[in-house]
């Protein structure tokens, strides 16, 4: 879920990491509206729809224009690990058991709400991500760890 001053939307995500390359899928409900973002550590591009393709070095200013919101990507795909961005100073909070609850970032704060246990990995399945602007909620279903 996405919600900014503007707008609240709900997508469904299906995201894939490979080494150098992020793919993020997203569809509405019924797939309506399915889009693709691959982000690559210097560009990202977007393939709407429709066919149309968008590509930019600029990820956070495209994100903003496409979807009316921003979200720092490079960090976002280490939060969703439940893990802070290496070489990035953060403020963390864990709790009694030693995993990661909270992060603070910039102008933005984690919140690391539920984990699950997939495979033999403790994997976050609840996460808020906000700032003044905007608030994210993930709901993870599915974790699949695997060699490409």
């Amino acid at each position: 879920m996405v919600k900014t001053h503007k707008d609240s939307w709900h997508a469904n995500i299906d995201w894939s990491h490979t080494f150098g390359l992020d793919t993020l899928q997203f569809s509405g409900p019924f797939g309506q509206g399915a889009t693709r973002i691959l982000v690559y550590p210097d560009s990202i591009r977007i393939i709407d729809s429709k066919g149309n393709i968008d590509i930019s070095e600029n990820s956070q200013r495209t994100i903003y224009r496409r979807f009316g919101f921003q979200v720092p990507l490079s960090s976002l795909k280490f939060w969703v690990l439940g893990v802070t961005e290496p070489d990035v100073k953060n403020c963390i909070e864990n709790d009694a058991d030693g995993f990661l609850r909270k992060i603070w970032y910039q102008d933005w704060e984690v919140f690391i709400k539920k984990y699950m246990v997939s495979d033999k990995y403790t994997v976050p399945k609840l996460i808020q991500i906000k700032n003044k602007d905007t608030v994210l909620k993930l709901v993870i279903d599915h974790w699949s760890q695997g060699v490409e």
